[in-house]
């Protein structure tokens, strides 16, 4: 049941309200309110048979293993939840559940540098350090939370401190150092300390040799080194990797311009405009989308659902906006039609769990009419 429920938290972090949901939760609140703790975690655990994905029982059955003094559990499931939820993206559940983690016991490293993280991956970078460093005084032993809070001290502003902390894994044999020899590198390469970084790079590209990313931050270690040649052979290589390497593009035409190649300068500039115009205009593009989902939304929580539906009808057919169509065509009365759009959002990606509930759901009452 665990392993499932987990599977499920990765599918869906939040479900759609579906009905029948909160006459089931009243029940168990109530049962927790009066500290029948028992009770409360078999009326959870039936409801999480039905909705797997339902934060909201999760959370009352981790109240209801508290209330009966099964602490250790209740943390046990709150880290293996939290974690695998932010490994997913699902970073604003996640992180509550490892907030509570942490509230359970404060003196537990790996839930202090779950959290951090978690803030980390949100970009709380204040909050990531303070529970990362929280995490190594209580002897965290993974290498990935000094990794971790290396680039929560790049972020702030602390280069220093992420020198230290990335110099702390090199010692170390493995992932961890190799890693840490990529972050440290380009760290040197973003503070213009270009002599220190090749080396490390060098080392990493070796440990990864298909990785575009360390060959770029090499390329650019050479570029101002001034080591023009070498720095070309791994711009070009980068852009053989990846063809669509915008930086790259840029920074060959200047580089050709510099050894007298205008003719592949000129190439590397063209190539360079036309990728970030299409770039800038996918930019635009997503943009306006974003704000007429968010204006669609906006209607459905005004009760102005046909208003919500024509626009929603207006987008192009993806996934937010077929969600946000099938809701405004459910408002409407419109369920048939509601069930159509549903189910195409479901052939999008069959195993989205909460949109599979919520079809089941509008289905049974279409058949119940």
């Amino acid at each position: 049941m665990r392993r499932r429920i987990v599977a499920a938290l990765l599918v869906a972090a939040t479900i759609v309200p579906a009905l029948g949901q909160g006459g089931r939760l009243g029940p168990a609140n109530r049962q927790l309110e009066d500290g029948r703790f028992g009770d409360a975690e078999r009326t959870f655990r039936d409801l999480l048979e039905d909705y797997p994905a339902l934060i909201e029982a999760h959370e009352g059955l981790v109240a209801a293993l508290v209330g009966q003094g099964r602490r250790g559990e209740a943390l046990s499931w709150l880290l293996e939840a939290g974690q695998s939820l932010v490994r997913s993206g699902q970073l604003t559940p996640g992180t509550r559940f490892l907030e509570r983690a942490v509230g359970l016991d404060p003196d537990l490293a790996s839930a202090q540098a779950a959290l951090g993280h978690a803030y980390l991956q949100s970009q709380r970078y204040r909050e990531a350090e303070t529970h990362l460093q929280r995490a190594i005084e209580l002897g965290e032993t993974s290498p990935l939370a000094r990794l971790f809070l290396g680039a929560a001290y790049w972020e702030l502003g602390a280069y220093d401190k992420a020198e230290t902390a990335y110099g702390e894994l090199l010692a170390l044999a493995g992932p961890s150092a190799a890693a840490a020899r990529r972050s440290l590198g380009a760290l040197h390469v973003f503070r213009g300390e270009y002599d220190a970084a090749i080396p490390l790079l060098a080392a990493a590209l070796g440990e990864n040799a298909g990785s575009t990313q360390v060959r770029y931050d090499l390329a650019r270690a050479f570029e101002g080194a001034v080591r023009i040649a070498e720095a070309i052979e791994l711009y070009e290589a980068a852009i053989a990797d990846a063809p669509d390497f915008l930086q790259a593009h840029y920074r060959l035409a200047r580089l050709y311009r510099t050894v007298d190649q205008s003719d592949r300068s000129a190439h590397h500039f063209e190539r360079f405009s036309a990728l970030h115009a299409a770039h800038q205009e996918r930019t635009r593009a997503e943009g306006l989308l974003t704000a007429r989902l968010n204006q669609g939304w906006a209607l459905l929580r005004q009760d102005e659902a046909e208003a919500a539906r024509a626009l929603f009808e207006g987008l192009p057919p993806g996934p937010d906006t077929l969600s946000g169509l099938g809701q405004a065509q459910y408002r409407c009365g419109d369920l048939d039609a509601a069930v159509r759009t549903i189910e195409r959002l479901l052939a999008t990606d069959p195993e989205r769990l909460d949109v599979r509930l919520l079809l089941d759901e509008w289905r049974l009452e279409t058949a119940n009419r």
